[in-house]
């Protein structure tokens, strides 16, 4: 399986949650997904990404993102872990490992000498477009929500631009698939007035 890259369209799936519910790609569509792949339920590494994306839920909620987890183990197991740890966020089920094939993130491992194949923990940033925005493979679960958590930040503030003018400046926002442009003039008329009378009051 090629790699996937920045800007692909990300592999659609149909993955069972652990009410048995199904989920594609599309049930994300117009949200940033945080799309992470991890080996086990229930183990430390597992239990402590999983704990950590709980924790920040609501503030990624706030950045307009939503946290899937995706593992080979069964709607039964990721129950149990969700409410053992008492998790609020979604886990998806993949036995058969065909998407985390499509997401190049089966891959051979090594432990104790031994070889099998097995999941690669690994994060996709997927845009409200269903394209692969960023990525991180091989991350430490610590690693990946705080990548997650920073890039959703910055995408959060570029969704506002401001265009400064002589006698005013353009506001630009991007709320979904809406895009909204208002001028607001400067307090006296005029950029340099106002920021000379700024800088005598700053300087």
């Amino acid at each position: 399986m090629t790699p996937l890259s920045l800007g692909q369209a990300a592999p659609n799936f149909t993955l069972t949650n652990a009410q048995g519910e199904p989920r594609t790609l599309a049930d994300y569509g117009g949200k940033w997904l945080i799309f992470y792949f991890y080996p086990k339920d229930n183990t430390p590494g597992c239990t402590t990404e999983a704990l950590d994306f709980t924790a920040l839920a609501s503030e990624f909620t706030a950045l307009d993102a939503v946290i899937v987890g995706v593992s080979p183990d069964s709607e039964k197991s990721h129950g149990r872990f969700i409410e053992k740890k008492e998790l609020t966020i979604e886990l998806l089920s993949d036995p058969d490992h065909q998407t985390a094939e499509a997401y190049g993130v089966w891959q051979l491992k090594k432990f104790m000498g031994k070889e099998y194949m097995g999941i690669v923990r690994s994060t996709f940033l997927i845009d409200p477009q269903g394209q692969v925005a960023a990525i991180w493979s091989k991350a430490t679960p610590k690693q990946c929500w705080r990548r997650s958590r920073r890039n959703c930040r910055e995408i959060n503030l570029a969704k506002s631009l401001v265009i400064p003018l002589a006698t005013g400046f353009i506001e630009h926002q991007r709320t979904g698939d809406r895009h909204i442009e208002r001028f607001h003039p400067w307090p006296h008329g005029n950029l340099y007035r106002f920021v000379g009378e700024a800088g005598d009051h700053w300087g």
